[in-house]
């Protein structure tokens, strides 16, 4: 049996991460606004959910450049609320699928029979992507002054990265759903070989 972490355990711990994103988030916004008041306050408001998708973005377009790499077929695209289908260059609402996350997810097909490092390399990629994005961040950060509280926002939002992309890492398999990256890549790695 693979191992997981138990329900019980991955719910909460899924919504104390996704508080502490959040805080970091709109702590890493709000001290890059220039403006503060009501009018900083709205622009955190738009803002806070615009860099979600935007790093769920980046995380699902690891999965799908790694997928394309290998040459999987990409069947579906999602971030947030919008799907996207290339076979038939639609768009829809997420809500219609089965595969619905909060924040995305990336159908692939391979293109062969079965082949665990393939696999393994095209789970670790959204959050490798992620880490990445989280780097980028942190060395822009390292521009801008030593005390200013940009830099401590930078550090902050470059942190939500991390903490995507460890949270994805975590083998967890939730009835329904398709399984964590970390789910993934330890049922790829403990699967027998198929000829």
């Amino acid at each position: 049996m693979l191992f997981r972490v138990p329900d019980k355990i991955y719910n909460p711990l899924k919504w104390a991460v996704g508080m502490l994103m959040g805080l970091f988030s709109v702590y890493g916004i709000g001290s890059l606004i220039p403006v503060s008041g009501l009018l900083g306050l709205i622009f955190v408001i738009f803002l806070f959910p615009a860099f979600f998708l935007f790093v769920t973005f980046v995380h699902e377009a690891g999965h799908a450049l790694c997928g394309k790499r290998f040459k999987y077929q990409i069947q579906t695209f999602c971030v947030g609320p919008v799907a996207y289908r290339p076979s038939s260059k639609t768009f829809h609402l997420a809500a219609e699928s089965h595969l619905n996350e909060i924040a995305g997810y990336v159908e692939l097909l391979p293109p062969t029979r079965f082949n665990r490092w393939r696999d393994i390399w095209v789970s670790l990629c959204g959050p490798l992507a992620t880490i990445i994005l989280g780097i980028l961040i942190l060395a822009y950060g390292q521009t801008i002054d030593f005390y200013s509280e940009a830099r401590i926002g930078t550090t902050a939002l470059a942190w939500v990265c991390f903490l995507d992309a460890g949270f994805n890492l975590i083998p967890s398999k939730q009835a329904g759903r398709p399984g964590s990256d970390g789910y993934r890549i330890l049922k790829n790695l403990t699967a027998k070989p198929r000829y």
